[in-house]
This record gives C-alpha cells, structure tokens and sequence, in this order.
C-alpha cells in the first residue's frame, strides 16, 4: 500500500491556479509517483489518465501502469463516465480515490481533552469520541486511548478493519510542563518527560504508530 508518510521533494509544474510536483520516469521511484498521482487525484477530485500524466510529467505508459495496480488494490476506483452530446470518439473515464480503499485512527492528545477519529482515504471522518479531562495524567491517557481504538475498530466491517493502514497520533511537546497552565499537581504531569508517546501507544496495537507534533501535524493537513 502506499501510505508512506515522507518523500523528497520535486520540483512544482504550474496546474491552473495550482501547482503540483513533477513525476519521474526513472527506476527506482515507483512508490514517488504512485502518491504524487494520489496526491492530485485527491486535490482535483476526479481525473482522467490523461489529465494525470499532464499534471505529473510522467508518460502515459507510466500512469496507466500505476494506475491499474491502484484499481487493483482498491486505493482508486473508475467514475462513471460524463458523455458530452455531440463529441465524438469514446470518452476518458474519470479515475478517483476510493474512500473505502483505506483507513486510519487519529489520535490527537490535548491539555484537557483526548480525541479519537476514524478517517477514511478520502480525509472525511467516520467515528470520533472525545474524552475531557481536568488534565492529562499518563495513566489514564493511555488507556483511554486503547479503550477508545478498540471500540471504534471494533464498530467497523471486518473487510474495512483489516484495510486500517496505522494510528497516527499528535500531541503538543514538552506535556511535563504544563502544570501551572492546566492546574494540575507537578508529579502528575512529569511523567511525561520520561515518557516516549508513540512507543506507549504502540504497547497494546497491532497496527503501526506514528508520532508528531500537533503544530507540525495541523501544518501537514
């Protein structure tokens, strides 16, 4: 599945009032171009081969190879097709992201409040709960966080668990120092500073963690 979180940057190609990154044709960078064609898929909505190759740079044996391996995982689907009176010659077919292709849980950590989501590949929200706190004590973070993941997953068809991709989890730095802010007792909020969040979560999953900071991560969505 491509869901790798980082890649390295390529130069942007104008796309109207956007500009996109630029694809490669080389060897070796197959996983790149499989998320820069999911990346402006999911920015235009729907979009022909055509279009897709125009807008990344790649070739157009390139893009429908890609593409076919990602209707064939199910990560994109075909669209009906949008037949235009009077046009000539058989219509493209829009190609675009499959929500049910993939899912997430997001995790997000706060001074007085724990939120737990289900996304799915599209970026909308499935489930969320939110759990409020007077502040946030260790122990019952974690837990709350393991309690909330399995009811969550657990509400969902076997077909779209077993499509969960990971948990992504944010949280601000520097949680130990936070007393005076939230009113909470010192020892309760120091545990913190010893504490690394994402291998604490990853204790009771399956599914693969990631880390970030919550500014960094808002930046990112």
């Amino acid at each position: 599945m491509t869901m790798n979180k980082k890649s390295n940057a390529a130069p942007g190609a104008p796309n109207g009032n956007r500009s996109h990154s630029r694809g490669s044709n080389l060897l070796g960078v197959g996983q790149y171009n499989e998320r820069l064609i999911l990346q402006v898929i999911r920015h235009s909505g729907s979009l022909p081969k055509a279009e897709i190759a125009r807008n990344t740079g790649l070739s157009a044996q390139t893009v429908s190879v890609i593409i076919n391996r990602l209707l064939d995982s199910k990560l994109l689907r075909k669209q009906p097709i949008n037949r235009i009176e009077g046009r000539t010659g058989q219509p493209a077919t829009p190609i675009a992201l499959n929500p049910n292709g993939a899912f997430s849980v997001g995790v997000k950590i706060g001074r007085n409040s724990l939120d737990v989501v289900i996304v799915n590949f599209s970026g909308e929200v499935l489930q969320q709960v939110n759990h409020r706190y007077d502040y946030p004590d260790p122990e019952t973070v974690f837990s709350e966080i393991e309690t909330r993941i399995a009811e969550l997953t657990s509400a969902m068809s076997p077909a779209h668990r077993a499509r969960i991709v990971g948990i992504g989890v944010s949280a601000p730095f520097m949680l130990g120092g936070w007393e005076q802010l939230v009113d909470a007792p010192r020892e309760a909020l120091a545990h913190w500073n010893s504490i690394d969040i994402r291998e604490s979560v990853s204790k009771n999953q399956t599914l693969p963690v990631w880390f970030s900071n919550d500014a960094t991560a808002a930046c990112v969505a």
